[in-house]
């Protein structure tokens, strides 16, 4: 988990919005916050060695959060991701 959102949050910034891809990536991404309860969150931010590493890491996920709800990343029939994604 300590690698994996970060490397996500990181590949989804970075894809064109029309990549085939992204709506994979979302979903991935979706499913492993989802999962996650407070302790996981707790033990990550625990793992940044700075207090910059945890603003980049905000910031990185606030700018993705920013364009996933102006953009759709999902085809229009996947009607349940795009619930999800946006519970």
């Amino acid at each position: 988990m300590e690698r994996l959102l970060r490397r996500i949050n990181r590949t989804v910034i970075g894809m064109s919005r029309q990549s085939a891809h992204i709506g994979r990536f979302v979903a991935c991404m979706t499913g492993v916050l989802r999962q996650m309860q407070d302790y996981h969150y707790d033990h990550y931010i625990s793992t940044f060695k700075t207090r910059q590493d945890i603003i980049d890491f905000l910031m990185e996920t606030f700018i993705m959060f920013k364009d996933l709800i102006g953009k759709r990343v999902f085809p229009k029939d996947w009607m349940l991701m795009t619930m999800t994604q946006n519970k």
